[in-house]
């Protein structure tokens, strides 16, 4: 009588692993489910802001082609330009992440090579990214002069807005001299002007 309960015990039990098992082989098979598609966000750069980068012969449309053309695939699902010309980028979060590391990679480089262009320069920058002050001389190089005030305050504005900012940006950039703290120049990138080193220190 004993042996029959175990057996019977035993069956009930094989048939439940197995039921078990076989539930579990229809759930895996049974259906043929794409994988889900990370959530996309839009990411809106204002045309207060896109008005800096396009000249008088490109469009908030030819400079969104651009940008597709200069983000690599990753970086981005899609970018575009509305009617008011502001730009649209649609991206998820990891994308989001690259273009803000892509961003801060730059600013540490281009600060790096204007600290090695002359050992007392220095650059500050608020909390905010809405300030920056450039310690420098008449040695400084062109280009880096350039970097510093025009392309490293672009990756400050467009982080801004990839964090989450609305509304306008722009940053306020002051230039002193780096032996006797003299203000030099001051002006909002948003400005800009060409030849920087002849006109800041009027050569």
């Amino acid at each position: 009588m004993k042996l029959r309960h175990r057996r019977l015990q035993l069956r009930s039990i094989l048939i439940a692993v197995m039921t078990l098992l076989l539930s579990v082989s229809l759930m895996g098979c049974g259906t043929n489910q794409q994988p889900t598609k990370p959530a996309t966000q839009e990411i809106t750069y204002p045309a207060s802001f896109v008005k800096n980068f396009t000249g008088n012969d490109e469009t908030p449309k030819h400079y969104a082609n651009d940008m597709k053309q200069r983000l690599v695939p990753e970086d981005y699902t899609d970018v575009y330009a509305k009617k008011n010309g502001d730009i649209v980028i649609v991206v998820t979060q990891k994308q989001v992440d690259r273009l803000i590391k892509g961003n801060d990679d730059y600013i540490k480089n281009g600060i790096a090579e204007f600290h090695h262009d002359g050992s007392d320069y220095r650059q500050e920058v608020s909390t905010d990214g809405r300030e920056q002050t450039l310690w420098l001389d008449r040695n400084v190089k062109p280009l880096i002069e350039s970097n510093m005030a025009i392309t490293l305050p672009q990756c400050y504005g467009l982080n801004y807005y990839l964090k989450g900012g609305k509304g306008d940006w722009d940053m306020q950039i002051t230039f002193r001299n780096c032996h006797t703290n003299q203000l030099i120049h001051q002006n909002m990138w948003s400005q800009g002007w060409d030849g920087y080193t002849t006109d800041i220190f009027g050569e």
